[in-house]
């Protein structure tokens, strides 16, 4: 029979969609603040277990460059679905408290 896809799975699918389907122009600034934020996160976890950003980078076989990059693609995706996400919530008129959770069980049925 046919395997039942996980809602994991459906989420990452729904996501996949609405990151394909949706049309969002984000302020680059924005994008910038995400990534700053992201960065300055991952900064507080090296040093919490005594590791710069060098040793890091070298770990990763990164460079400041592509970490970077890498970052701002997670925060277009993300900012993007959290703006999706509003849409769908806007459009469906769900509540605030309960819109990510209904916004995606939406998401899932369609």
């Amino acid at each position: 029979g046919k395997t039942e896809q996980t809602k994991e799975e459906k989420m990452r699918l729904a996501f996949d969609t609405l990151l394909a389907t949706a049309k969002v122009d984000l302020p680059n600034l924005l994008v910038e603040e995400e990534v700053n934020f992201r960065l300055s996160q991952l900064v507080d976890q090296l040093q919490a277990i005594g590791m710069t950003v060098e040793q890091y980078l070298s770990s990763k076989q990164l460079t400041a460059d592509t970490l970077r990059q890498s970052y701002e693609k997670t925060a277009r995706e993300a900012l993007t679905l959290n703006l999706a996400l509003d849409c769908v919530a806007q459009l469906q008129g769900y509540t605030e408290k309960d819109r990510i959770a209904k916004t995606i069980d939406w998401l899932i049925a369609h």
